[in-house]
C-alpha cells in the first residue's frame, strides 16, 4: 500500500540524507533488516523512492541528488500506481521540468523490480530518447541511473540490451519502442508510458495500435497546441494528472495573481522576460490553444464574443417552410432576430453554406446575414443531414427570409467535395439567385460559369483572412458564439495554410477532414459574398450607386458624420 512506510523518511533534504546513511550502514550488518527494507520497498512505492531512489540533475552541485518527491510528485505516483494496478489510462499534462518522466518511469521500475511476471513498454517518438548509452535524455537511461544507485543487495540480477531490460529473478520486463503507426501491435503490455505524447508522429495511428496492447496507457506530454491526439484525450473524460508549475514549492515562491487573475511568481515573471508568449503558454501554463500559431489571438476573439455573441431568440425547426418553436437545445435552427406572425422581418439577406455528408463527423451549416447591416441572424447546424436534405432545408428557409418583393437570400456555399451534390440539387429544385465568384483577373470583372465558391488553398486563405478582417473592424456582426469558438481553433500550419486545428490529426469517417470549423466557413461565406456584392457596386456604379455599406467602414463613419451634422442643423 503507497505511504504505508513513507513517512518514516524525512523530507528534509539534509534529514533524507543522514536517514539515508545510516540505514545503508546498518542494512550492511543485519541480513534481516535488509530482507525487511525490501519487504517495505515491494509494499510502498513511495518509501522506496524516498529511500533508495536517487536522480540525475545536471543543472545543480553535486548533480546526483536523492529524489525526495515534492507534495505534487507524492500525488502523482500514487496515482500512476493506481492506474496500473486496476488497469485504466491516464493522462498527465504538465509545465515543463516537473519530473513527469522520471515518476513515470519509476512508477513502471518499482512494479519490474518487485513484482512478478510484470510487462511494461516505454514508448518516445525517437528511438533515442527511449535508449541510447550516456544520453541522460533516454527514457532507459534513467532506470539504468536508479538501479546503479540503489544498495547491490537490491539489484536483482539483470539482462540488459537494446530497448530492453529483464528481471531474471521474477521475469519482470521493460521494452522500449520508437512512435510509429504499429507501436506495441501483437504484443500485450502490464502499462504503456507514452512520453511527449503531443509531439509524436503517427499519434492517432498509435492510439489504434496501444488500445488492445493494454488497458493501461500513461500519456505525459506538455500541450502542443489542439490540432493533436493528446488534446482530443484532454477533452475526452480521461483521468487526468495536471502538473502546473504553480504547484512545485521552489517555483511558486512569492506566488501571486496579477489584475487579470492569472497565477504569477518571481520565477514565473524571470521566463515571461526569457521567452515567447508561444513559449510560456506551451511550456509553463499548460495551454492548449496559447501553445499554436494561432490564426486570431485567443483574447481577441474572447472578446468579440462577448461584444457580439448572443442567445438565441428562437429556437425550433424549418419545416416545408414554416417555422416550428421548440425551445431548448433541441432546435436545429436557431435565430437571432424577431419572429412575427411566423415570419421574420423583411430584408436583404445572404445565405451561407458549409456541407458534410452526414454521417455525424462534422456538422452542415446554414448561416443566414442581413446583407445591409452585416449582421448573422440564424443559424442551422446539424451533423446527421444529407447534402440533398440541407439543400431543401436552404430552399425552405429562403422562403422565409425574403425580401420586400418576396425575392429568396443570395445563396453561397462551398462547392467542394459534397457541395457538388449540394449545388445540383438547389439548382434541379428551382432556386435561381445564386453566388458566382468575380474573376478579378479579368478587365470586365466576369463571373464565373460555375456558382458557388470553389476552394483552394489560396482562396481558402483569403476567406478566413477577409473573414477575420470583418469581424475585427465590425463589419461583420456574428451573434453566434459557437462560431467565435470555433474560429479561436484555427491555426497556421508550417507551410503558412490556415486550417482548423482538430482537423490536422483526427480520424474523419466521412473523409472531409477541413470540414472542421463548420460554423465559421457558413459564417465566412456570408460576409465574402457580402463584401463582394459591395465592392462590385462601389466599382461598376461609382459614387453615387446603391451599394452595401458595411457598419465600422469609412464610408458609414461618413454617413454617421453626416446624419449627425444635419440633425444638428434642425436644432
Amino acid at each position: 500500500m503507497i505511504g504505508e512506510y513513507e513517512k518514516l523518511i524525512p523530507d528534509d533534504f539534509r534529514k533524507n540524507l543522514q536517514w539515508r546513511n545510516a540505514i545503508i550502514r546498518a542494512s550492511m550488518k543485519s541480513e534481516r533488516l535488509r530482507q525487511e527494507l525490501w519487504c517495505m520497498c515491494s509494499r510502498d512505492l513511495l518509501f522506496w523512492v524516498k529511500g533508495f531512489v536517487w536522480t540525475h540533475d545536471p543543472r545543480r552541485k553535486p548533480a546526483v541528488l536523492p529524489m525526495v518527491p515534492w507534495p505534487y510528485q507524492k500525488d502523482a505516483l500514487a496515482q500512476f500506481e493506481e492506474a496500473i494496478s486496476e488497469q485504466h489510462d491516464v493522462l498527465v499534462e504538465k509545465s515543463r521540468d516537473m519530473g513527469a518522466s522520471w515518476l513515470g518511469s519509476l512508477a513502471m521500475l518499482h512494479q519490474w523490480q518487485f513484482v512478478d511476471m510484470r510487462s511494461f513498454l516505454l514508448v518516445s517518438r525517437k528511438e533515442e530518447l527511449v535508449d541510447k548509452p550516456g544520453d541522460p535524455k533516454a527514457l532507459m537511461w534513467r532506470l539504468d541511473f536508479v538501479l546503479k544507485f540503489q544498495p547491490s543487495w537490491m539489484v536483482p540480477p539483470i539482462n540488459r540490451s537494446k530497448l530492453h531490460i529483464e528481471n531474471l529473478a521474477n521475469g519482470s520486463t521493460i521494452d522500449g519502442e520508437a512512435t510509429t503507426g504499429d507501436v506495441a501491435r501483437g504484443n500485450r503490455h502490464t502499462a504503456i508510458f507514452h512520453d511527449e505524447f503531443a509531439s509524436v508522429p503517427n499519434d492517432e495511428k498509435t492510439l489504434a495500435s496501444t488500445a488492445d496492447a493494454t488497458d493501461c496507457r500513461i500519456f505525459n506530454s506538455t500541450p502542443k497546441g489542439v490540432g493533436n491526439a493528446f488534446y482530443r484525450l484532454s477533452r475526452s473524460g480521461i483521468r487526468t494528472i495536471r502538473m502546473h508549475w504553480s504547484q512545485h514549492p521552489v517555483k511558486a515562491r512569492g506566488l501571486y495573481r496579477d489584475e487579470d487573475g492569472r497565477l504569477r511568481s518571481p520565477w514565473y515573471d524571470k521566463q515571461c522576460k526569457r521567452r515567447s508568449q508561444q513559449e510560456i503558454a506551451q511550456e509553463l501554463d499548460i495551454d492548449y490553444l496559447g501553445a499554436d500559431f494561432q490564426f486570431m489571438d485567443t483574447n481577441v476573439a474572447d472578446q468579440i464574443r462577448r461584444e457580439t455573441g448572443r442567445s438565441a431568440l428562437w429556437v425550433g425547426q424549418c419545416l416545408e417552410g414554416r417555422l416550428v418553436e421548440t425551445g431548448g437545445k433541441n432546435g436545429k435552427l436557431r435565430l437571432w432576430t424577431p419572429v412575427v406572425n411566423g415570419m421574420p422581418p423583411r430584408g436583404r439577406y445572404v445565405m451561407g453554406v458549409d456541407i458534410a455528408m452526414g454521417t455525424g463527423a462534422s456538422n452542415s451549416v446554414i448561416a443566414v446575414s442581413d446583407m445591409q447591416t452585416g449582421e448573422s441572424v440564424a443559424e442551422f447546424c446539424d451533423s446527421r443531414t444529407k447534402p440533398h436534405e440541407l439543400a431543401e432545408q436552404a430552399i425552405d428557409l429562403g422562403k422565409l427570409f425574403t425580401d420586400s418583393d418576396g425575392g429568396s437570400p443570395l445563396l453561397i456555399w462551398e462547392r467542394n467535395g459534397p457541395g457538388s451534390i449540394f449545388g445540383s440539387t438547389v439548382m434541379e429544385l428551382g432556386y435561381s439567385n445564386l453566388y458566382r465568384t468575380v474573376d478579378m483577373t479579368k478587365y470586365d470583372r466576369r463571373r464565373a460559369r460555375d456558382p458557388g465558391f470553389h476552394k483552394s488553398p489560396s482562396s481558402g486563405k483569403l476567406l478566413l483572412e477577409r473573414f477575420r478582417e470583418g469581424l475585427l473592424n465590425k463589419w461583420y456582426v456574428c451573434r453566434s458564439s459557437e462560431a467565435i469558438d470555433e474560429l479561436k481553433r484555427y491555426v497556421y500550419t508550417a507551410d503558412q495554410k490556415i486550417v482548423h486545428a482538430e482537423s490536422v490529426s483526427s480520424i474523419d469517417p466521412s473523409g472531409a477532414r477541413d470540414s472542421h470549423g463548420d460554423r465559421v466557413i457558413a459564417h465566412a461565406l456570408c460576409f465574402f459574398a457580402i463584401y463582394d456584392r459591395g465592392r462590385l457596386r462601389r466599382e461598376q456604379g461609382g459614387r453615387n450607386s446603391s451599394r452595401v455599406i458595411l457598419p465600422g467602414s469609412l464610408a458609414w463613419r461618413r454617413r454617421e458624420r453626416k446624419k449627425k451634422a444635419n440633425a444638428g442643423g434642425r436644432w
